[in-house]
């Protein structure tokens, strides 16, 4: 009798939740930090394409459309439960938390300015307000740390994990 080859060990060693792999956790605290590309290949000590790489096959498993997507699921599962939250320096207004839901569901720049009837100019100038007001800073990935200070805040809404329940 042979034993499961040497891939099928590796699948359940890593796996972390089904959908994760044991460096996945690590890559979504860094997003909802706020860190761009080359902070988390640099903290992790992995060349960026490495990096790079493993951001993208996250999203597949995950079916994220974007990283702000992928921090928005990771709150939303509570894999980011034990992430001490920052704090929030100001208040948005309800047009920026509409915004910031529509980056938060994985829409970027264009398909939100759709989908709440604005120009992608309005778009782009709300968002710079929502980085100003949560002091996110520009570089790196500001979508993502925008929408983790939203979640741990309760500023964005958790879905129901139960959406057959009724109620």
């Amino acid at each position: 009798m042979t034993g499961p080859g040497p891939g099928q060990w590796r699948r359940r060693r890593w796996a972390v939740d089904g959908a994760l792999r044991e460096y996945d956790l690590p890559l979504l605290a860094g997003l909802a930090r706020g860190d761009g590309l080359p902070e988390l290949a640099r903290i992790h000590g992995l060349p960026k394409g490495t990096t790079d790489h493993r951001l993208v096959r996250l999203r597949g498993r995950i079916e994220a459309r974007t990283s702000a997507h992928a921090v928005a699921i990771a709150y939303q599962r509570g894999w980011m439960a034990g992430l001490r939250p920052e704090p929030l320096p100001g208040e948005l207004s309800a047009r920026q938390l509409h915004v910031l839901a529509a980056i938060a569901e994985g829409h970027g720049t264009l398909s939100t300015a759709a989908l709440l009837g604005l120009s992608r100019h309005t778009v782009t100038t709300h968002l710079r307000h929502i980085y100003t007001t949560l002091g996110v800073q520009t570089s790196g990935a500001p979508r993502c740390h925008a929408v983790a200070l939203a979640h741990q805040h309760g500023l964005l809404p958790l879905p129901d994990p139960d959406p057959g329940r009724a109620g």
